[in-house]
């Protein structure tokens, strides 16, 4: 009972890290960390990480969060500027000449002055 216990939780932890896992890939600000399965790497009774499993998830984040925050030199997009701004200010000129002023028909507020106001200084 105990093995059959054992195998449908080790069958629910895989099918939630294939889960995780794709999630992952959806996601590209996250990354997975894969944990070592070897049984030197665990206490007696196989239920946590003893030192040398511990000191290498410390190594395994150390060099994620290296990775992550480390300084990426990006090379900047070049454009043609000349050619194909002049070509784009000349249709927005365009553009807006043929719309022209728009007439609104709704009557506006007056403006309020703010002097009336107690918190404001006179």
């Amino acid at each position: 009972m105990m093995c059959r216990m054992r195998t449908l939780r080790n069958k629910n932890i895989s099918k939630l890290n294939g889960k995780l896992q794709k999630l992952v890939k959806i996601n590209p600000h996250t990354k997975f960390l894969v944990t070592p399965t070897d049984k030197s790497l665990y206490t007696k009774h196989r239920l946590h990480y003893n030192r040398k499993g511990k000191y290498l998830i410390n190594l395994q984040i150390a060099s994620l969060l290296l990775s992550t925050f480390a300084h990426q030199k990006n090379k900047p997009i070049e454009l043609d500027w000349n050619d194909q701004n002049s070509e784009i200010q000349n249709n927005i000129v365009i553009n807006e000449t043929k719309i022209g002023k728009r007439n609104s028909g709704r009557n506006r507020k007056i403006p309020v002055t703010k002097t009336d106001d107690f918190l404001w200084p006179q």
